[in-house]
């Protein structure tokens, strides 16, 4: 066992005894070690608890990325691409696209992981090894209000999320499919983890696209009624685009 375990096994038994509001659970735990030990005729490793205060809850918690990625997983399958190309989406909605269609995954921070039908490769956002009009089906959930905070190791950049918005509609083919998500309902910057845009900033950023379907998520679901939207809803708004027209003609050339 490594000397360190001791520690972490402390570690993790008593900081969640702080702040006062854990302290009723820090004793139902050890009350349930007890009982648990007299059952079972032998005590657990006091090296090796691991103790849980935050999953006795009636329902399984979901948030807004729950929704939001049921949302694009199904709008993905069923526009059934070629190649579907992910930019910095978070891993499980990735290995899921890869379980239906052949995914590309390229990330600032590639992922680690092996999956049939993913290849992974580290790239940024604002430089894609892509062609111009090259790809059919391209998502990018909850990342373009990252770029240029720093928040993951990258440059800083105030103009860094209107970049990724060009970069995405570059490389765009005439007829395809862009999925992209940010958090919506007011404009402001949140620094360093994330910027808030409002519906009509977020047309501005791709105006170059046509907008096929606009949805309103939070932690309770889809919110139909932004007047009574809350603060720990944490509205996401996921826009569904195309670029349309066909593909410039350069035979001329």
């Amino acid at each position: 066992m490594s000397m360190l375990e001791p520690t972490r096994s402390f570690l993790r038994l008593f900081l969640p005894a702080n702040p006062f509001w854990s302290i009723p659970s820090f004793i139902r735990f050890w009350k349930s070690y007890f009982a648990y030990a007299k059952l079972s005729g032998r005590r657990p490793e006091y090296c090796r608890l691991f103790p849980c205060f935050r999953d006795r809850v009636p329902i399984t918690p979901v948030g807004y990325y729950f929704y939001q990625d049921c949302w694009a997983f199904r709008k993905v399958v069923s526009n059934k691409p070629s190649l579907h190309v992910d930019i910095g989406s978070t891993a499980l909605l990735v290995g899921c696209f890869a379980a239906s269609v052949a995914t590309l995954s390229i990330d600032f921070r590639p992922l680690a992981a092996e999956s049939l039908g993913l290849r992974s490769m580290r790239g940024s956002i604002l430089q894609l090894p892509f062609k111009d009009d090259s790809l059919e089906s391209i998502s990018s959930l909850c990342v373009i209000e990252h770029i240029g905070l720093g928040r993951y190791g990258d440059p800083l950049d105030p103009d860094g999320t209107a970049k990724a918005a060009q970069e995405l509609q570059r490389v765009l083919k005439h007829g395809g499919h862009l999925y992209v998500s940010v958090p919506c309902g007011e404009s402001y910057v949140a620094f360093n983890a994330h910027r808030s845009f409002t519906r009509e900033e977020v047309l501005t950023l791709f105006d170059g696209l046509r907008l096929m379907e606009f949805v309103l998520v939070g932690n309770r679901g889809v919110l139909r009624q932004p007047e009574k939207i809350e603060k720990s809803d944490f509205p996401v708004g996921l826009f569904y685009f195309t670029k349309q027209g066909a593909a410039p003609d350069c035979s001329a050339e």
